[in-house]
């Protein structure tokens, strides 16, 4: 069913965060190189997610911040999530944060109950509304839903069909659907190309303001890039995360699909 447009996406995209976890604390410089911090978990961050599966959208966005992003950022500057695991956050039976431990047994219940939801479903129709730097230095991919069912109502679902899940969610706002594509580690440079950015803007506030206005002016130039993208979501993973953010930093995983198959539950 067609869904009512969600609040502009730069208002509501700032409100992500970073699981709790410190720029300082994900990356290092190892052999010259920017690289993850790898923290293994007692117990298994369990996450729903979306996965962006559309190749060519996930290719379109990618180049989007090679080309806008790359030459604005110092060495090690930037962290690229992979393009082949773009994906959404909806919901978690278990976070770092608040972790719930499950039995196997346990988890392939929730598994069970997931797919229940998934069969009811509606794929997700999307359009890309804007690009977003936040102030934690996440670029996120803001997404407008304007056909499938409501993310809300999958997300309310999710969290009646699994009670033991853990307050502590990471998506604080339920009506949102973004995806991460890069991870800030620096601030840009302020010369040459990255300086141009911030003519015509409002002078004055420093080397942090400068900063900023180059950042959003590249979040700009991507959004009017993207225009017009578009893509189906016909599938949800629930995703066993055996390292922090494993997902974001091509740590272990392992993941289940579950279809979106908009059919009636009986």
């Amino acid at each position: 069913m067609p869904l009512l447009l969600l609040p502009p996406c730069s208002l509501l995209c700032t409100t992500s965060n970073t699981q709790g976890m410190a720029l300082g604390d994900m990356f290092k410089i190892e052999g010259g190189r920017l690289r993850p911090v790898v923290t293994v978990l007692p117990i298994p961050v369990r996450a729903i997610v979306m996965p962006l599966s559309d190749i060519q959208a996930a290719l379109r966005l990618e180049d989007a911040v090679q080309r806008h992003l790359d030459p604005l950022m110092p060495p090690n500057g930037i962290w690229k999530q992979h393009h082949r695991l773009y994906h959404s956050t909806i919901f978690h039976a278990s976070t770092h944060m608040d972790p719930v431990r499950a039995a196997p047994r346990d988890v392939d219940m929730e598994e069970y109950l997931i797919k229940d939801v998934g069969h009811k479903a509606c794929p997700l129709h999307l359009t890309l509304e804007r690009i977003v730097a936040t102030p934690s230095g996440t670029v996120l991919a803001c997404w407008q839903i304007m056909n499938g069912t409501d993310v809300l109502d999958i997300r309310n679902w999710l969290e009646e069909i699994l009670p033991h899940h853990s307050k502590q969610q990471v998506v604080q706002d339920r009506t949102i659907l973004h995806t991460t594509l890069a991870r800030l580690v620096a601030p840009p440079k302020l010369d040459g190309l990255a300086a141009a950015a911030t003519d015509g803007g409002q002078g004055g506030g420093g080397a942090a303001a400068d900063a900023a206005r180059v950042l959003q002016a590249a979040a700009d130039r991507m959004t009017t890039d993207l225009c017009g993208l578009r893509t189906v979501i016909d599938k949800m993973w629930f995703v066993e995360e055996y390292e922090k953010l494993a997902l974001a930093l091509r740590g272990t995983f392992r993941q289940r699909e579950v279809p979106m198959e908009c059919e009636p539950l009986y």
